[in-house]
């Protein structure tokens, strides 16, 4: 890839041939990736930069494209350039995904397929997209109220594992827990549950197993393994926990109590900025009073008197 600044060109090189450049333009491209027979290549394009100057405070739309191009294709009228197609738009409005911390995640999975990311329905999302250089539409693998963080393609790159925080329980929207799903169904299966998180999935080669991290109340991150077919989680070098953690809970007592999910009360507070409250022998700020729900439940007001509405 040749960066140029305001815009840049992804290029082939081959041993004894000129290098060429695929659809090359004033668009910013990057994230080249190839196909699982080495025939194709998909990336991103991106608008170039520069243009008239923006207001600092504008948030301008960030429109893409997933462009894919033919290495095997016949040299055209300049052997120096290979042409693309656009097999994937982020439409209107703009698919928000590239202000996700992960991006898009492009990956080339099995039997001509893209899978990647994308915010198309408000949660950042597993999409695949069969025959890209054909065209179509991309289907949803993981619908719901809740976000894919981080996945990954199994060996065969048939099956995607990842992390999300969803689940069975109602809590599970504070933890990620890990799931599987095919490339071409919407069938996510969860691999993992319970009161702690897991996360970084990594198959084995054997096709069979995945390991990850996972940590809870009690327990620092350590590496874990599970079955892909579903069954027990098993600790990988729990023999080197510490004994006790010091900063485990213990509750008010000392009894090992794991910390609970709290939900702040639905109460708007409008109070004077110097304005603070006493609360369990500490003096909190208005802000972090508001979120606890204790400027009337249960706080002692010190500065000037704030007024509630319910």
């Amino acid at each position: 890839m040749s960066n140029r600044g305001d815009h840049s060109f992804i290029g082939l090189f081959t041993p004894s041939q000129p290098i060429r450049f695929v659809a090359p333009s004033t668009s910013r491209d990057s994230s080249p990736i190839w196909s699982m027979d080495g025939k194709q290549l998909a990336y991103l394009r991106q608008p170039g930069a520069g243009g008239a100057p923006r207001s600092p405070l504008a948030e301008p739309e960030s429109t893409w494209a997933v462009m894919v191009a033919n290495t095997d294709a016949a040299a055209g009228a300049d052997p120096t350039q290979l042409p693309a197609r656009a097999a994937l738009t982020s439409g209107a409005p703009p698919d928000a995904i590239l202000r996700h911390p992960g991006g898009i995640r492009l990956e080339w999975a099995a039997d001509d397929t893209l899978v990647f990311l994308g915010y198309r329905d408000g949660w950042p999302h597993l999409y695949s997209l069969r025959h890209p250089a054909s065209g179509g539409r991309p289907l949803l693998l993981t619908p719901g109220a809740f976000m894919v963080e981080q996945f990954t393609l199994t060996p065969d790159r048939r099956t995607i594992v990842y992390s999300a925080n969803t689940g069975a329980d109602r809590l599970d929207v504070d933890r990620r827990h890990l799931f599987k799903v095919p490339i071409d169904a919407a069938t996510p299966t969860a691999l993992t549950s319970g009161s702690g998180i897991e996360w970084s999935p990594a198959p084995l080669s054997d096709g069979q197993t995945v390991a990850f991290l996972r940590s809870d109340p009690r327990q620092p991150p350590l590496p874990a393994a599970a079955p892909l077919a579903g069954g027990a989680v098993r600790s990988i070098a729990g023999d080197h926990r510490p004994g006790r953690l010091s900063h485990a809970p213990t509750g008010r007592a000392g009894s090992g109590d794991v910390p609970r999910q709290r939900w702040a009360s639905r109460r708007t507070v409008n109070c004077s900025s110097r304005a603070a409250v006493r609360h369990g022998g500490r003096l909190l700020s208005m802000c972090t009073a508001a979120v606890l729900g204790r400027c009337c439940s249960a706080g002692t007001i010190a500065g000037n008197t704030p007024t509630t509405t319910a």
